[in-house]
C-alpha cells in the first residue's frame, strides 16, 4: 500500500465514485472539493489499484484542513487507516504541515472515535458537527 499525489485525467472518476457511495453527496460537490483542494493524496493498494484518497487545503500556514479521507468500502474496517497514519504524518511533516484539522458529523460517531484514536481532538462543536484537530510536533 503506498501514497502518491492525485493524477485528474486518471484518478478523478474513481474518486468520485468512492466519494458517492461513503457520502451523501453528489459528483459535482466532489469535482469541486477535488478541484479547490491545495493537495490530493490518492491511496493505492498493492496491485497500484486506487482504493481511497485524503484531501486538504491550507487555512492558516502550518496548518491543513483536510475535506475527505474516504477508503473504498471493501478496505474499510482493515486497519488500512491506522497503517497509513504514520506515512500522512511523515509526509505532512516533510510539507511544512504542523497540524491538521477537520470536520466530522455528529452521526458519524464511528469516525469521530477513530479520529480520537488517532490523537485528534474536538476542539469546536458547530451545527451537526464538530472541529476537530491534531498538532503533529
Amino acid at each position: 500500500m503506498y501514497i502518491r499525489k492525485r493524477r485528474p485525467a486518471r484518478d478523478d472518476r474513481r474518486l468520485i465514485d468512492i466519494t458517492i457511495n461513503n457520502f451523501e453527496t453528489t459528483r459535482e460537490r466532489t469535482r469541486q472539493i477535488l478541484n479547490t483542494a491545495d493537495s490530493v493524496l490518492v491511496i493505492c493498494n498493492d496491485e497500484n489499484r486506487v482504493i481511497g484518497y485524503i484531501s486538504y487545503r491550507w487555512i492558516i500556514n502550518g496548518f491543513a484542513y483536510v475535506d475527505y479521507v474516504v477508503l473504498d468500502e471493501e478496505y474499510q474496517g482493515k486497519g488500512i487507516a491506522s497503517q497509513l497514519l504514520p506515512k500522512m504524518v511523515e509526509y505532512a511533516l516533510e510539507n511544512n504541515i504542523y497540524g491538521i484539522l477537520g470536520y466530522v458529523s455528529l452521526d458519524n460517531e464511528e469516525s469521530l472515535q477513530k479520529f480520537q484514536r488517532w490523537g485528534f481532538q474536538p476542539l469546536i462543536y458547530w451545527f451537526n458537527g464538530v472541529l476537530i484537530g491534531r498538532l503533529l510536533i
